[in-house]
């Protein structure tokens, strides 16, 4: 079964989708990528314990707390070299940032294979745990913002709210 909840953030209206035991999707309404590769018509409105914790994890971060990804249940859809980068954009410390070539370098490190900083920019565009997995942190060479799936003035304030001086990004 699949179940889905709105959340008012201050950044806008969120969804969070769950199975009965893990959070497969928190979404901006209306970004890119929304739902991803699910059909919202196949899922029930409705909160359950998964979509409970993802709300509360959200209400952490949104007061100035510093959850970590793995407090809450997750099992993001997607290939394989997506789910490295994902799990690689786990290991960004709140607060802190790191460039996609420095992203990509870390995943050389760690699979032993050449990684090109544009695939991995691919991925994260595609990181379907908006805020939990923390793609926001992911900025360009030379401080460059970025992209962000759910526009990058979101993305300039949840850095700030992390503490990034995100003024400096261009």
């Amino acid at each position: 079964m699949y179940y889905w909840t709105s959340y008012a953030s201050p950044l806008g209206e969120m969804t969070l989708a769950a199975t009965d035991t893990l959070l497969i999707g928190v979404w901006f309404v209306g970004q890119k990528h929304y739902f991803g590769t699910y059909k919202q018509e196949d899922f029930q409105v409705g909160a359950n314990a998964v979509l409970q914790k993802g709300v509360r994890w959200l209400d952490d971060y949104f007061s100035g707390r510093q959850p970590g990804p793995w407090q809450v249940p997750i099992n993001p859809a997607g290939t394989m070299f997506r789910r490295r980068v994902w799990q690689t954009l786990c290991q960004i410390p709140y607060g802190r940032t790191q460039t996609y070539a420095g992203l990509a370098g870390l995943l050389q490190n760690a699979t032993g294979t050449v990684v090109s900083p544009q695939a991995v920019g691919a991925a994260v565009g595609c990181n379907p745990l908006a805020i939990i997995i923390p793609c926001h942190r992911v900025i360009g060479t030379g401080g460059a913002l970025g992209g962000y799936a759910a526009g990058t003035e979101r993305k300039r304030r949840l850095l700030y709210s992390e503490g990034v001086d995100a003024r400096r990004l261009k």
